[in-house]
């Protein structure tokens, strides 16, 4: 939904929940390069496992049904890897021809740090985007956005973290065996111009409007400046959050079960 000059609000819908069952399983299992090759069209053999890391993976999956912030954490790591799947798949129709680098979604809840870093890379070897993503799986949508998202956003915009992000970036080319990508890419690493953010949120039904999604976002225009296409939003529409985020982890548990040997 475009809303500018306020926001560009890239909203998705889960058709293929098992799908994504499937995927965030193998993710948990520290595969996710797995789910990036499927992306990029290829068939990749999945990697072994073992029964300890899975029975490790289930604990984390099923927390205690009273608690609350267990159950959050849960429910954000999940959603943490379930938008990271969602940018992957809009950069590659974005960008065609293109290579995208990903930071690793986390491996653990409730990890401290960036929740998703981006770079579409040219095939002339220049910076086609830099994506900076903050998400949150929260029945408090626009309370979130508006105290915790955009503050942070606008420390970005400060260059408070430009250093964080030129660490972040360097990483992931890799300059021990890509120097001559560093050296053509990291000058432009601290260049705003290339930067967008990006809100992964689980929106509510009040937001489902244009209205409605211009409450969500608010303000957003006076943290990040320039055009809109500089602030993207990542909503989804999960009736029933909690409920709707236990069956995913259920499913995923279902999953993992069955990669036991």
């Amino acid at each position: 939904m475009d809303l500018s000059p306020l926001v560009i609000d890239d909203d998705y819908k889960v058709v293929d929940k098992q799908q994504l069952a499937e995927w965030i399983a193998i993710m948990m299992l520290g595969q996710y390069a797995h789910i990036y090759m499927i992306i990029e069209k290829l068939s990749p053999a999945e990697l072994p496992s073992n029964n300890a890391l899975i029975d490790y993976m289930l604990s984390k999956l099923n927390v205690p049904n009273d608690n609350d912030t267990l159950i959050e954490h849960r429910d954000g790591w999940l959603f943490q890897m379930m938008s990271w799947i969602a940018l992957n798949i809009k950069l590659h129709a974005e960008y065609p021809g293109c290579t995208i680098h990903m930071v690793a979604p986390h491996d653990a809840a409730a990890k401290h740090g960036l929740d998703g870093l981006a770079m579409v890379v040219t095939s002339d070897n220049k910076i086609g985007r830099i994506v900076i993503t903050e998400d949150k799986c929260t029945t408090n949508p626009q309370s979130y956005v508006r105290y915790r998202v955009l503050p942070e956003f606008e420390d970005y915009e400060r260059h408070i973290y430009d250093n964080k992000l030129t660490s972040e970036l360097t990483q992931l080319i890799n300059p021990a065996s890509h120097m001559g990508l560093y050296i053509a890419l990291s000058p432009s690493f601290a260049n705003h111009k290339n930067w967008t953010y990006r809100i992964g949120i689980t929106r509510l039904d009040e937001h489902d409007s244009a209205e409605g999604r211009g409450e969500l976002y608010k303000g957003y225009d006076k943290k990040v400046s320039g055009k809109a296409s500089r602030r993207k939003g990542a909503s989804v529409n999960l009736p029933n959050l909690r409920d709707w985020m236990q069956d995913l982890s259920d499913r995923v548990s279902v999953v993992l079960q069955s990669k036991k040997v």
